[in-house]
Parts: C-alpha cells; structure tokens; sequence
C-alpha cells in the first residue's frame, strides 16, 4: 500500500498482461491487489511470482528464492511464457 493503480492500469492498457513479483507470499500481497484491479478493469493476463502457500523453509537469502522461483532466470521464462500466451490471443 498504497497501490499505484494509475500505473497499473497503463499496463494494462498497453501490454494487456502484468508480471507481478515479490518475496513473500503470492497470497494478499502485491499480486493479490493487483489481480483485484485488473478484475474490476475489464482482465488482463496475469503471472503472480513469489512464494506459494506453504510452510516457511530456511536457507541463505539468495538460496530460497531460487527454491521460491524469484530467480531472474524464472521471472524472465514466466513473462515469456505470459507473452506468448497473449500473442496467441
């Protein structure tokens, strides 16, 4: 909060798909806001990254995102794959 709604409705409005990512749970967080908006606002394509619901787990910092998929490599096979998606749409 506050959730910069302005912005995300450009994005909306020009790539009709939204990559959220954080480093906590998916689940009440930014993606969660952000699908409440995108829902209200006509849809959009959607690809929440962060941690599932699950039981928190222990390890170095960088170790548990890659375990949680908030790896670059990650975020950037899950925006490819959301854009292919919207290609063919």
């Amino acid at each position: 909060k506050p959730l910069d709604c302005e912005a995300v409705l450009d994005c909306i409005r020009t790539t009709n798909a939204v990559v959220t990512i954080e480093d906590h749970n998916i689940y009440n967080g930014l993606g969660s806001a952000v699908a409440e908006l995108i829902s209200e606002n006509g849809g959009a394509l959607l690809r929440r990254i962060g941690i599932q619901d699950q039981f928190g787990q222990s390890a170095p910092y960088e170790r548990l995102l890659e375990m949680n998929g908030i790896a670059v490599e990650n975020i950037v096979k899950q925006a490819q794959e959301l854009m292919g998606k919207k290609a063919k749409n």
